[in-house]
């Protein structure tokens, strides 16, 4: 379906409604392929992925994997585990193409979140931080194509962009995932900025 923005706010709320179409992935697990990416394997087990673009990092435990063009279309990162029904995505959005502080764009996130939804319930967005970066974090719960399920809202402050990070599960599942989600989001860093050889020997950043 062709889309029409009509403004860069438009654009940056529309956006959101396109996670919701993310939850076939609870009805249909089956045939769908799910792979490593760009994942760095630490030694303590867990992965490090990066965003597609280059400049998000999450780490993550085992079950997590790659599902890259499966969730998102407008995603830069989408991991998650078919066996376990928990998923999330990055999603980063230009400051210079919005016009309010973080805590209006999360209002946003969290309407467009709620009016997708059946008997929406959400929690007020409370601030807090991830790692040393304002954030918030609001939860929802309501009803989808008769799934209950439950949302984790993250918007973060970063130098250039706003970031949401969103996960998602089966209701009935968000305790079991509670601190797993919250220790992913926490683990979120802007990626080191990579270094081509200079002529000369010496390094110089990539622009």
């Amino acid at each position: 379906m062709k889309r029409v923005f009509t403004s860069n706010k438009k654009k940056s709320i529309l956006v959101l409604c396109c996670v919701f179409l993310a939850l076939s992935v609870l009805c249909s697990a089956c045939g769908m392929d799910t792979g490593d990416g760009n994942g760095a394997a630490n030694k303590d087990g867990k992965t490090t992925f990066t965003s597609t673009g280059g400049e998000f990092q999450l780490t993550v435990g085992p079950d997590w994997q790659m599902m890259t063009g499966q969730l998102h279309p407008e995603a830069e990162l989408e991991i998650g585990s078919l066996s376990k029904d928990k998923y999330l995505i990055i999603i980063p959005e230009l400051k210079a193409d919005l016009s309010m502080e973080l805590s209006d764009y999360t209002k946003i996130v969290a309407d467009v979140t709620m009016a997708k939804l059946q008997n929406p319930l959400m929690t007020e967005p409370v601030a807090i931080t991830v790692g040393d970066r304002a954030a918030y974090l609001a939860k929802v719960s309501g009803t989808v194509d008769g799934l209950n399920v439950y949302y984790w809202l993250y918007t973060i402050d970063c130098p250039d962009h706003f970031v949401q990070v969103v996960a998602w599960t089966l209701k009935s599942r968000k305790e079991s995932y509670e601190d797993d989600i919250a220790a992913i989001v926490q683990s979120f860093q802007l990626a080191p900025k990579q270094t081509v050889p200079a002529e000369d020997g010496e390094g110089a950043e990539e622009e």
